[in-house]
């Protein structure tokens, strides 16, 4: 059942009373584009127009949001009609529906989580925010910094290894070709990790067309160590020897050195593209950096 409108009716009502609550509303919403976490779909798994309006009447303001972002833990629970007063909401309420790190009951459908699609990431990510804000309030927290070819140019000439990718999504609804698209970019990010890449920064936008950034370290080594068992588990031990040659020690515990496949990540990329798992995400991958 669509209960949009009464969602819409009870921030009206909430307008009502106190009509500044517009203007806090306004910069929430403002400040969480800005910051990348505005939005519930699930390629975003954000904040959505309605978690925002509830925050601004719950705390009053934009600034209260943010003074009790920073205090949140995970589970915070915010009940603001009250629903579950002198109750325990993880008894009374599905526990499925309470998996998210922030916890707003529905004003109007009190068994409902409103922000059950925010993820850790964007939790974690808006507090960051808040609490650089706090520290020094600037009006370029509500600027969408656009992450775009040029940028990942300039921090590959301050000695960066800027890997920038051009992705064509499927031809789907919105909210299905983008969580095709984070998928394929979660995939690519842990292959780069698997395969010995270490990542400082990375992040992917959408607008046309989908670009994926990575900002890798310059030199990558030679060779991967993988973590082997303890010298205490002398069978595990003993496979792991055999299943590897270039064999060391460390702490009491067995690692090997191995020669990577990929010493490029762009090779490893072009590689990828050409796997059946990438091709059911998304139409197309081109390396522009």
């Amino acid at each position: 059942m669509d209960v949009s409108m009464l969602h819409a009716g009870w921030v009206n009502k909430k307008l009502k009373n106190k009509k500044s609550i517009a203007d806090e509303i306004r910069l929430m919403k403002a400040f969480c584009k800005a910051r990348n976490v505005y939005g519930a779909e699930s390629y975003i798994k954000g904040f959505s127009g309605y978690v925002c309006e509830i925050l601004a009447v719950y705390y009053g303001s934009f600034l209260g949001i943010l003074k009790s972002s920073v205090k949140w833990k995970e589970g915070q629970l915010i009940d603001v009609e009250r629903h579950f007063r002198n109750k325990n909401v993880f008894i009374e309420v599905n526990l499925s529906k309470l998996q998210s790190p922030l916890i707003v009951i529905d004003p109007v459908q009190r068994e409902r989580n409103a922000a059950a699609a925010l993820s850790p990431e964007k939790f974690n990510l808006f507090r960051d925010s808040a609490e650089r804000f706090l520290k020094s309030p600037s009006c370029s927290f509500f600027i969408k910094k656009e992450i775009g070819l040029e940028d990942a140019r300039n921090k590959a000439k301050a000695g960066r290894n800027a890997l920038v990718l051009e992705v064509s999504a499927m031809r789907k609804k919105k909210d299905v070709a983008g969580a095709k698209l984070l998928k394929a970019f979660e995939h690519i990010k842990k292959s780069l990790e698997e395969n010995g890449f270490k990542i400082f920064e990375c992040g992917w936008e959408w607008k046309k067309k989908a670009l994926f950034w990575f900002i890798l370290e310059n030199k990558p080594p030679k060779a991967r160590i993988i973590k082997g068992p303890p010298l205490k588990f002398k069978k595990h031990a003993a496979v792991f020897r055999k299943a590897h040659r270039d064999i060391f020690i460390k702490r009491e515990r067995l690692y090997a050195r191995e020669a990577r496949r990929f010493s490029n990540p762009r090779k490893l990329i072009s590689s990828l593209a050409k796997e059946s798992y990438l091709g059911e995400k998304v139409k197309d991958i081109r390396i522009i950096s």
